[in-house]
């Protein structure tokens, strides 16, 4: 119901206008105009994506077909980035910009011609459409501050899958040549790097020169690691299972470890550079004080979730996040049928990752979260990760108050007393557990 009240005060709100719909393309951009009695004026035309398109083939392609073009809104599909250029273009000009989703889109098509077939005049006037019916939302108006805070959380989510896909390559290097390294370090510590920059092959851990490269460990894991790890390090060299490489071929795997290295050593720098910027813009906003206040969530998860909303103060209730991030469940119902319920995945998917990095720590020592989660993990055992993300609205709820009222966050003795009566149950359960299991396992021994 709320859906169709606010499609019906869109269209109610560009009642009476001329719509010029646009399905952008990469190089040329389609365009169909839609009289407000609902008739195309004319046929589609296209104008190219470049300063003369903007500037001289749209205005005078429609100064051909409209006597007066006044009272004109411009609807764009919303598609991938190349929908920006155009409408940040028109928006400097003055016009009435208004984006359609693609999901619409794609939908609407077979009411044309009855089927799913797709060209450029068909999807424009879909779009003008669209529109019309008032299923649209308006162009976004955000400050500089606050896409520039969104650069950086894009930024920052490239380079660490970057990151992620470099430590994949370096550990399948390492899988090859001395397996057992992974057993001791993992390649995400500063050690790990630190001894793989002194040596990649089995071999070469039993020659290294132990005073020099123990300080150079205690120095890399600040005393965490020492002489005991490359003692236990080169216990496993003398019977590993790595691919014994000849001399020509040690120098190749060499320089494929070092780049990997070097890479990942850059990563890190950019990223913590990036990090301290995104934290220093992000901590003027009023938001960042409330939301740091949940034990778990740090200042960089703070920065980010606030960088993601642009503007938090946008949102008024907490499914609007919910179904941003596309963590809003879906049903399919019909007739006797009712499918199980899911997630539904349409949404910003760095939101979605960075809920639930959020809910994975507050599930720990915040009671409001920490309730729902034992409750459910105590009727239905199962999966982490399915409870961890039913209790992202509970953290959205929390988020959403605190962010409202302008407060930090404070426990409550009851919700406290709640979670710690769960605790104990859950403790005893998961003993219980453990001991059937062992219980298990001695018998299968005899």
């Amino acid at each position: 119901m709320k859906r169709t009240k606010k499609m019906q005060e869109n269209g109610h709100r560009i009642s009476g206008k001329t719509i010029i719909g646009i399905d952008p393309a990469k190089n040329k951009h389609q365009a169909v105009i839609l009289r407000p009695d609902g008739s195309v004026c004319g046929r589609s035309f296209s104008f190219e994506t470049n300063h003369t398109g903007f500037t001289e083939t749209l205005p005078r392609r429609i100064e051909q077909r409209l006597a007066t073009p006044t009272d004109v809104v411009y609807a764009i599909e919303g598609s991938c980035a190349l929908w920006q250029n155009l409408a940040f273009h028109l928006s400097e000009q003055g016009h009435e910009v208004v984006l359609i989703s693609p999901l619409a889109t794609y939908h609407a098509r077979p009411s044309i011609t009855g089927d799913f077939s797709r060209t450029d005049s068909k999807d424009a006037e879909l779009i003008a459409r669209l529109a019309q019916q008032g299923s649209y939302r308006e162009m976004p108006g955000h400050s500089d501050h606050e896409r520039a805070l969104h650069r950086m959380a894009i930024c920052y989510d490239k380079l660490r899958k970057s990151r992620q896909r470099h430590y994949a390559r370096l550990r399948a290097l390492v899988e090859r040549l001395f397996p057992e390294f992974l057993s001791v370090l993992t390649l995400d510590t500063k050690t790990a790097r630190y001894l793989l920059s002194e040596a990649l092959l089995p071999d070469e851990f039993l020659s290294l020169e132990t005073g020099r490269v123990v300080v150079g460990m205690q120095r890399a894991s600040r005393h965490q690691h020492g002489q005991a790890t490359l003692l236990r390090l080169q216990e496993l060299a003398r019977h590993s299972v790595g691919q014994t490489r000849g001399r020509a071929e040690r120098g190749v795997e060499h320089l494929v470890a070092e780049t990997w290295l070097a890479v990942l050593e850059r990563i890190e720098t950019q990223i913590k550079t990036l990090t301290e910027a995104l934290v220093e813009a992000a901590s003027e906003s009023p938001c960042f004080a409330p939301i740091k206040s949940l034990r778990g969530i740090s200042s960089l998860m703070a920065a980010l979730f606030i960088a993601e909303l642009r503007d938090p103060g946008l949102f008024t209730h907490w499914k609007q996040i919910e179904k941003m991030a596309g963590v809003n469940l879906y049903v399919s119902d019909s007739g006797q049928y009712r499918s199980r319920r899911r997630i539904s995945h349409l949404g910003n998917s760095r939101l979605r990752w960075l809920l639930y990095q959020m809910v994975s720590e507050t599930s720990k020592y915040v009671p409001e979260v920490r309730i729902k989660y034992l409750t459910r993990r105590l009727k239905h055992g199962g999966s982490r990760t399915k409870h961890l993300v039913a209790c992202i609205p509970q953290l959205l709820q929390l988020l959403m108050a605190l962010m409202c009222q302008g407060r930090c966050y404070e426990q409550r003795p009851a919700s406290l007393a709640q979670m710690q009566q769960l605790e104990t149950r859950y403790q005893a359960v998961q003993k219980s557990k453990g001991k059937r299991r062992a219980q298990g396992t001695r018998q299968k021994a005899a």
